[in-house]
């Protein structure tokens, strides 16, 4: 199973589609092409997962060296530098993301005043 995953993982970088991945290692491993595309789809969710940490881990890095161009830069009062390492923290930081708006708002619920009820056979003192 290990010696498979090198080898999707070799096909993978390769650029082999699912298709021809699935079939070239079921016949090079004598198991069903479905084996082949559970693992696949496995090692693809592990790939995806590095990606993400290496993703957040790169981030903070520039985010430390920007903030060091930023000091640097006010320092010595090179203020458009300075503003340029503040926009590039803000794109780091997501600021220039729009904002999920498919968040439903609650429903409205309007309160009015009700009438009071009449009792069946009860008189109205007003009238």
């Amino acid at each position: 199973m290990y010696q498979r995953g090198i080898e999707i993982r070799k096909m993978i970088g390769e650029g082999y589609p699912v298709d021809q991945i699935c079939e070239e290692i079921a016949r090079q491993f004598k198991i069903s092409p479905r084996t082949v595309q559970d693992q696949y789809y496995t090692i693809l969710k592990e790939i995806s997962l590095v990606v993400t940490e290496d993703r957040e881990q790169l981030r903070a890095k520039l985010m430390a060296r920007n903030e060091t161009i930023y000091q640097k830069a006010v320092t010595e009062r090179n203020y458009r530098t300075a503003l340029d390492a503040n926009m590039a923290q803000a794109k780091l930081g997501g600021l220039f993301e729009k904002e999920d708006s498919s968040k439903e708002l609650p429903e409205i619920i309007e309160v009015t005043e009700r009438k009071p009820l009449k009792v069946v056979g009860q008189t109205d003192e007003s009238e």
